[in-house]
């Protein structure tokens, strides 16, 4: 019974299922106030006898109110209309279970049978008991029309959450491929050999970036291959002249995550560390990974003289990962980025003196079940 009435309140009931509802309240208001007015009469039967008599018109004022009443009034905030009906209603239950006491069960009305009909103390008492019943039927209606509300209220808020993520992800396909066709454009001018490779590259990343991210997550170690492509990409059109780090450590397994979140921190690194000088510059990425959370660290070196209309802090895929880590985590996550002073930075070859720009980001990681075996993936790797 508390699973249909649960179903009723969340909207989610049938028609079969409100009737057996709607037969279950009835049933059991005239067994209970036929017993309980019973002692009154004297006489059960005949006090469930009027139960059933004076049923019709509690249940006309009943489905009055919140079939018609509620909806056109209350709901509307027209309550001086709401409350001058539902008086109109109640009195008029009133009247009519006044003149079954009257004329039909005098019996069953308190206090002396010589009494007039138009008696102000039993038109009244008809009309507290009709709207005691309505009272509880109105809050149980009140409450089914808030639950619905919150739930509409919650879906749509959902469904704004998940059109802004995507419009946001959506975001970040024509902002990367056009600095990937920028890098493809200078190596055909050069008529460099590097070119099928870089195609080669792109085509994979293009590939994942269209059909493999349309889902609210992905497994981690995809999106790791992800940047492994983007890097080896960015190493084929700088070339030598940098250091390149790339290091996983910690296992990967089941582990889950939003896609295209930790792109935009590396391409960032690349397209402001690297842009302008390529010569003692250096780029660091590094991911270590629990069953449950993911520390994602990106270091670059800042040159020396940057370009006066750039700054790593700025730009759209930057902009956008910050929204989509306040949807996707809220307060869950977090994310570090310091421009630092001229200080030593240990490479893998030298001790390198120059500013560097750090990013650290924090996040939980849920854990899903494989539906295919693990691939072999070293847990400490670089490149």
């Amino acid at each position: 019974m508390f699973h249909y009435l649960d179903t009723y309140i969340s909207g989610q009931a049938s028609q079969p299922q409100r009737l057996v509802l709607h037969l279950t309240f009835w049933i059991g208001y005239v067994l209970i106030f036929g017993f309980i007015w019973s002692k009154n009469a004297g006489d059960w039967q005949r006090s469930l006898l009027f139960e059933l008599v004076a049923l019709p018109p509690r249940m006309a004022a009943v489905y009055l109110s919140i079939y018609w009443l509620l909806p056109h009034f209350l709901l509307k905030k027209r309550y001086l209309f709401f409350l001058l009906g539902l008086g109109g209603l109640l009195f008029i239950a009133g009247l009519i279970l006044r003149g079954l006491h009257y004329y039909f069960f005098p019996w069953y009305a308190i206090g002396k049978p010589t009494q007039s009909f138009w008696n102000t103390y039993q038109i009244i008492r008809g009309m507290v008991l009709v709207n005691a019943t309505v009272i509880v039927v109105i809050t149980i209606k009140v409450l089914k029309y808030w639950f619905q509300n919150q739930q509409q209220l919650k879906q749509s808020e959902q469904a704004r959450i998940e059109s802004e993520l995507n419009y946001l992800k959506n975001q970040i396909h024509p902002h990367f491929f056009f600095n990937t066709l920028n890098n493809l454009y200078g190596l055909a001018i050069e008529k460099s050999d590097e070119a099928p490779d870089l195609i080669l590259r792109l085509s994979q990343l293009m590939r994942y970036m269209l059909y493999e991210t349309q889902t609210p997550t992905v497994p981690l170690r995809n999106e790791i291959n992800h940047l492994h492509h983007y890097i080896a990409l960015e190493k084929i059109r700088y070339q030598e002249g940098f250091q390149l780090m790339f290091q996983v450590k910690g296992e990967i397994g089941s582990q889950q995550i939003p896609p295209l979140l930790l792109l935009p921190f590396v391409e960032n690194a690349f397209k402001h560390g690297l842009s302008t000088q390529i010569e003692h510059a250096w780029v660091h990425v590094q991911l270590e990974i629990t069953a449950t959370q993911l520390i994602f660290k990106v270091k670059n070196s800042i040159p020396s003289s940057p370009k006066s209309n750039t700054h790593p802090h700025q730009g759209l895929g930057l902009k956008n990962v910050r929204q989509r880590l306040d949807h996707l985590f809220e307060h869950r996550y977090e994310l570090q980025i310091n421009p630092e002073d001229t200080q030593t930075e240990k490479t893998v070859e030298v001790n390198t003196s120059s500013s560097i720009y750090s990013v650290m980001l924090t996040l939980p990681l849920t854990d899903m079940p494989l539906t295919h075996s693990p691939l072999n993936t070293p847990t400490d790797a670089k490149i």
